[in-house]
């Protein structure tokens, strides 16, 4: 669903942002190894300077357009965001690229929020509608009242009947905290259950469907598509044995439910920094969000974008 966004006369806007990793590991964290193989322009850190300049360009420009607009302007750091749900403001602007919207995104629900991409050249930016060269041209549009709103699905997650984590905007994976081990488990879904045993399960929204669940295998789904895709990595099929339960596509009030047969497995939000740990007994259930992610699209200026 699409919307038309109308800002008020004065709005409140939060910029985030992300660090580059030589800003993390050489600046700010001293790290010995990585500053050792910069000095000596080692292959495997050749890019890190070149990042960190269109970084700090970037924030530099965004900023400085924000800052000339009749707005209330705050900033945060993407790893200084406080606690729980951002309130009392009118726009969250991004700038960097998926991982830093996905973390942003799990602190608003009603907010809207626009994904500005500060380095197309090592960034996809899928979620992100905007270049940095058009962020003054966006910025005249949001006041103006020109830009849209597109809502996009998000997951739920819940362990014991308790709601954990905020809601997802791209995919939830159920697997052993190692990568490297059998997930074994029990998976329910229209209530036929399966016994299986696997690398783990992708759950996945439309926007999320270009992103892991992609490359494992499943299909990309447009925008708009408020069903959640499931895709059972690696299944292991013994001689004889028939699955129903390796991929598909399940309706918005549908629920997923897994019960782990392993001590240690792991449930993770939006990628690596966020999970929880989920044991013998446990019941996970996964299903689409009442919360949807309201996202500022220009779809005119995604035709614009530079060819890196």
């Amino acid at each position: 669903m699409n919307s038309t966004l109308q800002p008020p006369s004065h709005p409140r806007v939060l910029l985030v942002y992300k660090h580059s990793l030589y800003q993390l590991y050489v600046q700010e964290h001293h790290d010995e190894r990585i500053t050792e193989l910069v000095s000596r322009d080692d292959v495997s850190v050749a890019s890190l300077r070149g990042a960190h300049r269109r970084q700090k360009a970037a924030l530099e420009r965004v900023t400085m357009a924000l800052k000339r607009a009749p707005i209330a302007l705050s900033m945060s750091y993407r790893g200084e965001l406080p606690a729980g749900e951002l309130s009392e403001l009118d726009l969250v602007v991004v700038l960097g690229g998926d991982g830093t919207l996905l973390e942003a995104s799990h602190h608003v629900s009603n907010i809207p929020i626009l994904g500005i991409n500060s380095d197309p050249q090592t960034s996809v930016g899928s979620l992100c509608s905007v270049s940095v060269e058009q962020v003054e041209e966006v910025v005249e549009s949001y006041l103006s009242g020109k830009l849209e709103v597109q809502e996009l699905t998000r997951l739920q997650l819940t362990v014991n009947d308790q709601l954990l984590g905020p809601p997802v905007l791209n995919d939830i994976l159920f697997t052993h905290e190692c990568p490297a081990a059998t997930s074994s488990y029990l998976l329910s879904i229209r209530g036929r259950e399966e016994s299986q045993k696997s690398s783990g399960v992708w759950f996945s929204t439309a926007a999320g469907s270009t992103a892991a669940i992609h490359s494992a295998g499943g299909q990309i789904m447009a925008l708009d598509d408020r069903r959640m895709q499931y895709w059972v990595r690696e299944l292991y099929v013994s001689p004889g044995r028939a699955f129903e339960h390796y991929s598909g596509l399940l309706e918005p009030d549908e629920v997923v439910s897994i019960i782990p047969k392993m001590r240690t497995g792991w449930v993770y939000l939006d990628g690596p920094h966020l999970g929880f740990p989920a044991s013998f007994g446990d019941r996970i259930a996964i299903t689409t969000s009442n919360s949807p992610l309201r996202r500022v699209q220009a779809q005119d200026w995604s035709r614009k974008l530079p060819v890196s």
